[in-house]
């Protein structure tokens, strides 16, 4: 990709010469010289400011897609276990493991990420990821989640720091276009296929996601956790009838039936 100095110059075809494009400061200077009113001067200083911008979109989207052909496959290493029985629910690809391999090839696309955060009236985390190239474009993803239940073990603060390292994680992957790939996964979500099976479809996980209710993470917890999945839109297209029947039927009775 061009560099920085070479941003705004182009190339004549006829002269084989490079032709720099002129700054801001040059353009005024010529337009006060040759005596321009003041509106004039507006309309060429607006003129610069939408062409700058285009030429910083325009080199984002280049710097974006140096980046995805040169990261590697990121793996899903870190495993989700029962804090009692060890059994491994699924595997993630955890931040501490993401980050190493993203740096290098962000750097020499000339990008950077920054996490913002806030919590919302009714108690979710909402995370903000933003990806910047050097001549100010940004992207931005934003992921919104109720505070993690996690387990008796944890406090409030471990709740929180759980719920804000899933929504960095997640955000992250958003703004660059990543996708994780484990041993039994193979990063595909909702109605693609995943090896020999399906995930459910983006309607059938409305549905269940409507069947659980918004402030019911437990119940949403446990359901992931029994079908070993991270999110519902994880789930085998094979299972969507049972998942569905077993949701009623907690709800009805208020406990999970096994």
């Amino acid at each position: 990709m061009e560099n920085t100095q070479e941003l705004f110059t182009k190339t004549d075809p006829n002269r084989s010469i490079v032709v720099q494009s002129p700054s801001i400061e040059t353009i005024l200077m010529a337009a006060v010289e040759k005596g321009s009113n003041v509106e004039t001067l507006e309309r060429l200083v607006a003129l610069k400011e939408r062409y700058d911008k285009q030429i910083a979109e325009r080199s984002f989207n280049e710097a974006m897609s140096k980046f995805q052909s040169s990261c590697p496959v990121i793996g899903k290493k870190t495993e989700a276990k029962d804090a009692t029985s060890g059994k491994v629910y699924f595997k993630y690809a955890a931040l501490e493991d993401v980050i190493p391999l993203i740096q290098k090839p962000l750097a020499e696309s000339e990008l950077s990420y920054s996490f913002d955060g806030e919590f919302t009236e009714d108690n979710k985390v909402k995370i903000i990821c933003t990806v910047k190239h050097i001549l100010g474009h940004s992207r931005t993803a934003t992921f919104m989640a109720p505070v993690d239940p996690g387990t008796q073990r944890m406090n409030s603060i471990q709740k929180v720091n759980s719920s804000v390292s899933y929504g960095r994680r997640i955000s992250l992957f958003m703004a660059l276009g990543l996708v994780a790939a484990g041993e039994d996964d193979d990063g595909n979500r909702g109605g693609n296929e995943k090896g020999d099976e399906t995930t459910i479809s983006d309607d059938q996980k409305m549905e269940l996601e409507k069947l659980i209710g918004s402030n019911d993470e437990v119940l949403y917890t446990k359901t992931c956790q029994f079908y070993s999945i991270e999110t519902l839109a994880d789930l085998k297209e094979s299972d969507f009838q049972q998942c569905k029947n077993r949701i009623i039927r907690y709800q009805q009775k208020k406990v999970i039936v096994k």
